[in-house]
């Protein structure tokens, strides 16, 4: 089954993003894949790190959350997975080293690094 991928931005949700994605997602009948990337804290001692690591998982399950039901909303019955990855996303421009280009994690919807994923369909 193809996907729509859609990447959640934690800080603040790109409601026309969002809306574009599962109409686009809808017109194909695809999965709408969301996806959030947890960044790794290294700037921090160990202790505040995964304090701070912690509050940022949190805060990236809330806006999964969050962008899934107002995708229910908008489209019910789509079928929907998620993604909560750790660590930021591969440099843009990637090499196999063999003249075919690197496909990001994001490209094929999983990540071997993801702690957590899910699908539903509705």
């Amino acid at each position: 089954m193809s996907e729509v991928l859609v990447g959640i931005d934690p800080r603040e949700l790109s409601v026309p993003a969002l809306v574009w994605a599962a109409d686009e997602a809808v017109r194909r009948a695809s999965r709408l894949r969301l996806v959030v990337a947890v960044p790794p804290v290294h700037d921090r001692p160990r202790h505040g790190a995964v304090a701070h690591q912690s509050s940022l998982r949190i805060r990236a399950e809330s806006a999964l959350v969050n962008a899934e039901d107002l995708v229910r909303e908008l489209h019910e019955g789509l079928w929907t997975a998620t993604d909560l990855a750790d660590g930021g996303p591969p440099p843009p421009c990637c090499s196999t080293g063999h003249g075919v280009p690197h496909s990001p994690w994001w490209a094929h919807g999983a990540s071997a690094g993801s702690p957590k994923s899910s699908a539903r369909a509705r």
